[in-house]
């Protein structure tokens, strides 16, 4: 019984400073040829020169408790880590490695953790925080039911919240960023509030061009929550789920990923957000624009059209031809607009006008649009379409609507305009 107390003992005079005593104690191991030839001596011994000042001997004396394979050399193992630290002998890069050395070696109590915890520090020190996170991942995942656990994800969240948030704001390359990401995200994926530090990371990259990597992140993000919310792990809502994947859809029109975003536009929204809407019906006008599907377009409606959108089914109705709806949904565009009305939009709405037959609208465009008789091929249009010619310039036809009919040079002059 005193054989295996004895070193418990030393432990806690030496931990204690109590001298006197641990002298005491240490002349008893005498007696016990299993400690005096014991890591646990070694090690006491060790720490005792350490106090001392006799750091040459500690480090023998931790040394060669060391190479034994129970708890005392473990814990020999660290004292010498820390003794190189604390002396300056050691640098910061060695003793990362050695202390995952002695991680690998000890695992599965107290003593295991605390040396998880002490790598943690380290790697904060080296300003590596994806190597801090993966250990406090370790932490939490060998020993969920410990108290260090819940300081570790405490921890872990302050770490990769601040990750994130320099990587959105540019701090961080690209290249690291993502690799940094997909070394922790495991770890992480269903703790609450994560899907907003991954969301800024597709954000990022989504910005910089990187369509890809941004989508691929969108439907992570998402597919991750929506599991996290079927087993009431996080709570979230419908809006959350179809704004990321209205992000996604995104991402895969910038990046011309037009199969897979005919798929995701297929299967709609969770929620009835009218906001949200008007965003996916947006997003469906501008690839049926990018696919030429000009019917599927102009059938589509949204509450609150964005000059964008009104343009795209404006050139919708112009390419079909319809020349009554082309006109009023460029007359729209007009209202909207007003003088800062792009050219091309300009030229199609005077070309809807006239091939509907509306000599009004089309000589009220010349007259709202000067610079429409700056062009050359103006001189054409407006001498074919009106015996008003010689008020927009200097020119004269007697025969316009034979000139169109029969040689055709008005429209060749107007689709010049267009183009």
């Amino acid at each position: 019984m005193q054989e295996e107390l004895l070193p418990a003992l030393l432990d806690v005079a030496v931990t204690a400073a109590r001298w006197d005593t641990a002298r005491a104690l240490a002349a008893r191991f005498g007696s016990f040829d299993s400690l005096r030839e014991s890591p646990a001596y070694g090690y006491l011994l060790g720490r005792t020169a350490q106090a001392g000042g006799d750091l040459l001997s500690a480090f023998d004396y931790f040394r060669a408790a060391g190479e034994g394979g129970d708890l005392w050399a473990h814990l020999a193992r660290v004292a010498l880590i820390e003794l190189g630290l604390d002396s300056g002998t050691l640098a910061k890069e060695d003793a990362r490695r050695l202390m995952a050395q002695a991680s690998a070696a000890w695992s599965g109590d107290s003593h295991a953790i605390a040396l998880l915890q002490r790598r943690a520090a380290l790697e904060m020190e080296l300003d590596d925080p994806v190597a801090a996170l993966e250990l406090f991942a370790a932490i939490v995942t060998r020993h969920p039911d410990s108290p260090q656990a819940a300081l570790a994800r405490q921890q872990a969240r302050s770490l990769w919240t601040e990750f994130y948030a320099r990587g959105a704001r540019g701090e961080i390359p690209l290249a690291e960023f993502l690799s940094g990401h997909r070394r922790v995200a495991m770890d992480y994926r269903f703790e609450p509030g994560f899907d907003l530090a991954t969301e800024q990371l597709a954000d990022r990259f989504l910005a910089a061009g990187a369509t890809m990597a941004a989508s691929d992140e969108y439907r992570d993000t998402h597919d991750y929550l929506l599991v996290a919310q079927d087993l009431g792990i996080v709570d979230t809502d419908d809006l959350r789920l179809d704004a990321l994947r209205l992000k996604q859809a995104e991402a895969f029109y910038r990046g011309g990923q037009l199969d897979p975003l005919s798929y995701l536009l297929a299967e709609g929204l969770r929620s009835n957000d009218p906001a949200l809407g008007n965003q996916l019906n947006l997003l469906k006008a501008r690839f049926y624009a990018e696919r030429g599907e000009a019917e599927q377009l102009v059938d589509i409606h949204v509450a609150e059209p964005t000059l964008h959108y009104l343009r795209l089914r404006a050139a919708a109705l112009f390419g079909q031809q319809n020349w009554p709806a082309a006109q009023a949904a460029y007359t729209e565009i007009l209202e909207r607009a007003g003088t800062d009305m792009a050219f091309g939009d300009t030229v199609r709405l005077l070309l809807s006008a006239y091939r509907a037959g509306d000599r009004a609208t089309t000589l009220a465009m010349a007259r709202q649009f000067p610079e429409l008789s700056e062009s050359p091929q103006w001189a054409y249009i407006a001498q074919s379409i009106t015996e008003e010619a010689p008020a927009l310039l200097p020119l004269r036809e007697a025969s316009a609507r034979e000139r169109v009919d029969n040689a055709g040079r008005t429209l060749q002059a107007l689709e010049a305009l267009k183009n």
